[in-house]
């Protein structure tokens, strides 16, 4: 009776986490501009950044520019009559979920986000430094990412 019950509740989990992630590919770029609004819970928000940057690093130019500016006008149009105590809970929480999502991609999924690379050697992503001012010269000089 136990191995039933176990194996159940396995394959219950496993469904469950199957489902967990939110899927954007099939959205349009304006369903996604219109995601882009602040209600969704931060795992989904995550997946959802995740889809717009999968977006935008196949566009060039004024294409990305346009899309870019797009999303910033929803987003802040959406959260525009927040308090900013909560606007900030919220974005810590995507940041949050976000982080763990792109820890969890392989270095290939990183590098085609434009994720990976240059984060351990780049003076301004230095995690665990003690030097506040790390980087600041880089910083001044136009330190681009």
């Amino acid at each position: 009776m136990k191995s039933v019950f176990s194996k159940l509740a396995l394959a219950s989990v496993l469904c469950v986490s199957l489902g967990y992630a939110a899927d954007y590919s099939k959205q349009s770029d304006s369903d996604l501009i219109k995601l882009n609004n602040g209600k969704l819970k931060a795992a989904d928000a995550a997946d959802l950044k995740l889809e717009i940057m999968k977006r935008a690093s196949k566009l060039e130019g004024d294409a990305k520019k346009d899309f870019f500016e797009k999303l910033k006008a929803s987003y802040e149009k959406a959260t525009d009559s927040w308090k900013a105590k909560d606007l900030r809970a919220y974005e810590a929480e995507v940041k949050k979920a976000f982080k763990e999502k792109v820890q969890s991609l392989s270095d290939e999924a990183k590098a085609e986000l434009g994720l990976g690379g240059h984060g351990a050697s780049c003076p301004n992503h230095q995690e665990g430094t003690t030097d506040k001012n790390a980087g600041a010269a880089d910083k001044n000089a136009g330190h681009k990412h």
